[in-house]
């Protein structure tokens, strides 16, 4: 059994169906402290342990107002992330299958990677696509923006929908 998924595209001004699913409102009717007690948690310092033109590690001073002070390591990284997911009329989505040293384990990926400086962030998700898949996005649009680990990095994906793309070469298997 294939699942479908309603398309947005029939219904522009409504919300996406998976994301009345995610925050159970149109976000227009939120407020940021509605149905939850809002803490800010205070920076008094940071100092950095490592850095890289790829990544930063950083040892942020932080307290939890009514709690305790405490260090906590954040990762930083200096370039946009983007990411799209690309579908295509039967309503299939492009999947990469790949192996990965950090975890050495194999999983399903959409295409993502980094913006180059001052490079346009949709120009840049859809360069990726091409450099992964082979597939080179003729049709795209703003899905989402999210921070993927706001708990421990200030990895920020801006994510875009391929809606059509033309295979126009074989995929680089170094990306």
């Amino acid at each position: 059994m294939h699942a479908r998924f309603a398309s947005p595209w029939d219904a522009p001004q409504a919300p996406l169906p998976w994301r009345s699913l995610i925050i159970g409102s149109r976000r227009s009717d939120l407020t940021a402290t509605e149905g939850r007690d809002c803490v800010r948690w205070v920076t008094h310092g940071r100092r950095p342990v490592f850095r890289s033109d790829w990544v930063e590690v950083w040892l942020d001073d932080v307290e939890i107002p009514g709690h305790r002070r405490l260090e906590h390591h954040v990762v930083r990284f200096p370039r946009a992330s983007v990411t799209a997911v690309v579908t295509n009329d039967a309503d299939e989505v492009l999947l990469l299958w790949r192996h990965r040293f950090i975890t050495d384990a194999w999983g399903w990926e959409i295409p993502a990677g980094w913006a180059e400086p001052g490079e346009d962030l949709q120009e840049a998700a859809c360069r990726e696509v091409e450099e992964e898949t082979g597939y080179r996005p003729t049709q795209a649009q703003h899905l989402v923006t999210y921070n993927a680990l706001s708990g421990i990095s200030t990895m920020r994906f801006t994510a875009f929908l391929v809606t059509a793309a033309d295979l126009v070469a074989r995929p680089d298997d170094t990306e």
